[in-house]
């Protein structure tokens, strides 16, 4: 059984064990996901003369949603992976990429679904535009709980990765979103 089709008490159960096995890693995948389509509570099921925007802002964000799921496993995976190697004296620099990859992958993830979240935030339901912000902050604040793990694999390697750039573009993002959603409470 994977992480997404546990029931949310069994889940909260194996994240509370000390195993790897859900890790940090999934869980911040997990609250990435749960902010992108909490977003989504602010999509309309019609969008007058804004139509075709809609169905490509909801294709995108299907997509954005699909990449997330299978990360929350692969994350399971490539752990599983690295904690493997270190039981058999194997590790090399390769395994701790991956491992980091897995949450690059999903840091450039979240960055798109706040990217492509300006159009919701426009157009979306006004009812919701609390929950477009929550929304926000659960994105920005899974981004900067990925960097750890990044960091502690990375550590391991010869691997560069742009930490600073990767806050300051989701910092850049939730102050525009952060804009558009203060634009419609006026």
């Amino acid at each position: 059984m994977g992480i997404l089709d546990m029931r949310v008490d069994d889940f909260l159960k194996e994240v509370k064990k000390p195993t790897a096995n859900p890790g940090g890693g999934s869980v911040v995948i997990l609250i990435g996901l749960m902010g992108v389509n909490l977003l989504r509570m602010m999509d309309k099921k019609d969008y007058k003369d804004l139509e075709d925007a809609g169905s490509v802002s909801r294709e995108t964000f299907n997509r954005i949603e699909e990449k997330l799921r299978f990360l929350v496993e692969e994350d399971i995976r490539k752990t599983k992976d690295l904690i493997e190697s270190f039981k058999n004296n194997t590790t090399n620099e390769d395994l701790f990429i991956e491992a980091a990859r897995v949450q690059m992958d999903f840091v450039d993830t979240i960055l798109e679904a706040m990217e492509e979240s300006s159009f919701i935030l426009k157009n979306g339901k006004e009812s919701t535009l609390s929950d477009g912000e929550i929304a926000l902050n659960i994105m920005r604040d899974s981004i900067n709980s990925a960097l750890p793990t990044i960091k502690i694999n990375l550590d391991n390697t010869s691997y560069t990765y742009d930490y600073e750039g990767k806050l300051g573009e989701a910092s850049r993002l939730y102050e525009a979103d952060k804009k558009i959603i203060e634009g419609r409470l006026k």
